[in-house]
């Protein structure tokens, strides 16, 4: 919250039009001493009128509240009720103390206090409170015991649960345990916004241990199971698909299209298919799919791989000399000839010559 904004004798002379402009054919103007003593009285007459809440600076008036209602808790002890913890969270909160306002309203939890009705709940607010004051571990189990609520919304426990994930990947830093925290998700919240996001978030995970293997495994069952269709995830989808093993990633891209045929004409299908075909020891029909990215996407940069997966010489020498052409470079060139006749197929004669 921020604090309220201090009075002073330039704000008020400003209020009030102590400086303005004479009525035409006027000439008088007040003296700069005048100005200052008129607005430093009406200063102390509108200070009069102000609590002194409201006079104190902003911080030392929070840090007071703060003092109060730390001395109430400790004077009740164990008697101290979980609205009295909840009002030190707040009073903290408010002066800036996040790490102590964490530690508040966790007593105030464990006492059993509740968030009103229609405000952000008690769990949620607490992993806030962690995350701000950099306790990560903390605000993460904060935001899982957040999405644990019973009757909870679905759309608000999923992305409770999310925002654990995102803390522990992005702070904390430990790829598995984030990993985890958004599969578990996927799987207990099928088909929400917060799923969605999760299985984004674990293809982009760089690290590539066995375990993280696996779950990326089942994270493509996933989409391939709860977003058919959906075209901004078609590039997760295709990550995916490449770096499993070639047959388990043929089985998934042939159910992931046949739930939605449309995607097979897009060009990072085309080339997805491509890349599981010739992993599967179909070099032509991976040629033929190469092709098909090239002229759905206007990228030259697929015949060269066509050029490589072909086991027809004269179709890979006639593919690299193509692919030469969509670059712009001179056919003549001998580099681009060479290239060609290390195939081992037939270059047309005038361009050998």
């Amino acid at each position: 919250m921020r604090p309220p904004t201090s009075i002073s004798p330039r704000h008020l002379t400003s209020r009030f039009n102590v400086t303005q402009a004479p009525k035409a054919g006027r000439v008088t103007r007040w003296p700069l001493l005048s100005r200052t003593l008129l607005a430093l009285a009406l200063a102390g007459t509108v200070a009069s009128h102000l609590s002194a809440a409201e006079v104190t600076p902003p911080n030392q008036a929070a840090d007071n509240a703060v003092t109060v209602l730390q001395a109430k808790v400790q004077k009740a002890g164990t008697a101290a009720t979980p609205a009295d913890w909840a009002a030190l969270a707040e009073a903290c909160e408010k002066a800036g103390r996040v790490a102590e306002a964490a530690s508040a309203l966790t007593s105030a939890i464990t006492a059993g206090y509740k968030a009103p009705a229609n405000t952000v709940g008690a769990n949620q607010r607490l992993g806030r409170l962690w995350e701000a004051s950099g306790n990560f571990d903390k605000a993460a189990i904060a935001y899982k015991a957040a999405a644990e609520v019973a009757g909870l919304d679905p759309k608000l426990a999923s992305e409770s649960a999310l925002q654990a994930g995102q803390v522990v990947k992005g702070f904390i830093g430990d790829p598995l345990w984030a990993a985890k925290e958004f599969i578990a998700l996927v799987k207990r919240w099928p088909g929400t916004p917060a799923a969605r996001q999760a299985l984004v978030q674990i293809s982009s995970i760089d690290a590539n241990t066995d375990d993280l293997r696996k779950i990326r495994v089942l994270a493509t069952e996933y989409v391939v199971k709860q977003f058919p269709g959906d075209k901004d995830l078609v590039g997760l989808a295709s990550e995916q698909f490449i770096r499993m093993p070639p047959k388990l990633g043929w089985e998934l891209y042939t159910a992931y299209t046949k739930a939605a045929p449309a995607l097979n004409d897009l060009p990072i299908m085309c080339w997805t298919r491509a890349q599981l075909q010739a992993g599967n020891g179909q070099p032509e029909e991976a040629y033929a799919s190469y092709r098909l990215a090239t002229t759905k996407s206007g990228d030259p940069r697929w015949l060269w791989e066509a050029a490589q997966v072909t086991k027809k010489p004269d179709q890979a020498a006639q593919t690299i000399l193509e692919y030469a052409n969509y670059r712009l470079t001179n056919l003549d060139n001998p580099d681009w000839i060479q290239r060609a006749a290390n195939t081992g197929g037939a270059i047309p004669a005038v361009q050998a010559a």
